[in-house]
């Protein structure tokens, strides 16, 4: 299971959901995350998801880039993929070039193909989210897409917000169910608007639900998306600063596709003119009130 919180304005979207991928209670991989980034033609998008930590036979992140991607994955890409001497993403031509539609689109058809490979008893439940950026008649808005798949079924339910409007998802409803942490969460400060602000509050909030469950990690990645989306960071945020490691997620670019690596010191990449800062965690040196003025247009 997994913690995806996710804050969405007409100027910004965040996304913050607890990294580390864990089977039967214990780590999956070190270097799988629950996050998948995508550059989209009309938009740009984060990927999370809840559920078992493989679907279609490979790790559940892996399964969405690919679909996403395009063409399967092949082995030697997987080698370099799961290899901890990686220290810096890798390129690979892409065959596709999708937009948000088609890629949300493209998902639900595979999930449902890949159910109905399986006895329906079989096949686990899985929830995908995507938060960010959608060009709709040249205005950008903040856009977030649901797409489940309850257990013993193949439909997927698909919700989609995309409201010029303030508002925050839990994915799934973890703090309604845990009473024990709710006065704690009350006494949470009232975050600032910024987006060390919002890092930090919602940050506390999935460790919250991780002191209270095992089937939540306290190893964080969070996701900043401001528009226009030129400048998108991603850090990770360990439970323990000693020793950590910063795993990137996978990055399905307009023309390249990046695996997971192991990123000591963090890295850059350009994607369809969009610069995505990957680092661990450090302050984001930016203070303004994102929140504040009107969407601005974008192409």
């Amino acid at each position: 299971m997994t913690l995806i919180l996710t804050v969405l304005s007409p100027s910004l979207v965040v996304q913050v959901s607890d990294r580390m991928v864990t089977s039967s209670g214990r780590t999956f991989h070190a270097a799988a995350n629950k996050a998948v980034v995508f550059p989209a033609r009309d938009g740009f998008l984060s990927f999370g998801y809840t559920g078992n930590a493989l679907f279609g036979g490979k790790p559940t992140d892996e399964w969405i880039a690919e679909q996403l991607w395009g063409i399967p994955l092949t082995q030697d890409m997987l080698f370099e993929l799961r290899t901890p001497s990686v220290t810096k993403p890798l390129g690979i031509p892409r065959r596709q070039n999708m937009d948000v539609g088609l890629a949300i689109r493209t998902l639900v058809a595979a999930v449902e193909r890949e159910s109905t490979k399986s006895l329906v008893a079989r096949v686990p439940y899985l929830q995908i989210v995507a938060a960010g950026w959608q060009n709709r008649k040249r205005l950008a808005r903040p856009t977030f897409y649901s797409l489940t798949k309850p257990e013993r079924s193949a439909a997927v339910q698909v919700a989609l917000d995309n409201q010029l409007q303030l508002r925050i998802y839990e994915t799934p409803l973890w703090t309604p169910n845990l009473p024990q942490i709710h006065a704690e969460l009350r006494a949470l400060p009232v975050p600032a608007l910024t987006p060390d602000g919002l890092i930090e509050y919602m940050s506390n909030v999935v460790r919250l639900v991780a002191g209270a469950t095992p089937l939540v990690g306290a190893d964080l990645t969070a996701i900043v998306m401001p528009v226009p989306w030129r400048d998108v960071v991603i850090e990770y945020h360990p439970g323990k600063i000693e020793g950590a490691i910063f795993s990137s997620p996978f990055i399905v670019g307009r023309t390249s596709l990046w695996y997971p690596a192991y990123l000591p010191t963090g890295a850059e990449i350009t994607s369809a003119g969009t610069k995505i800062i990957m680092r661990p965690q450090s302050g984001m040196d930016n203070n303004d009130n994102l929140f504040e003025g009107q969407p601005r247009r974008r192409g």
